[in-house]
Parts: C-alpha cells; structure tokens; sequence
C-alpha cells in the first residue's frame, strides 16, 4: 500500500504508470498519474 507524506495509507485505482529513460536508454526511475484513491483507514 502507498503511503503519503502526513503518513495516511491509501488504495490507488486506475493509475498510468512508464518508465523514464535517460538519454542512452537506461532505466532511472518510474512516474505515474492517478485520479482516483481510497484512503484506508487503520
């Protein structure tokens, strides 16, 4: 489960998720963009 900054856990629906490349190709890293969540209570 993700968990934000404040320390909230949360369920993410529906995210878009690629790999970022550097120049040569190589992999250094993922980035995603979601709409939706659910925050799960503890």
């Amino acid at each position: 489960m993700p968990i934000s900054s404040t320390g909230q856990r949360f369920h993410i629906d529906q995210a878009t998720v690629w790999n970022l490349l550097d120049d040569n190709g190589n992999k250094i890293g993922q980035a995603a963009t979601f709409a939706q969540w659910t925050k799960i209570q503890d």
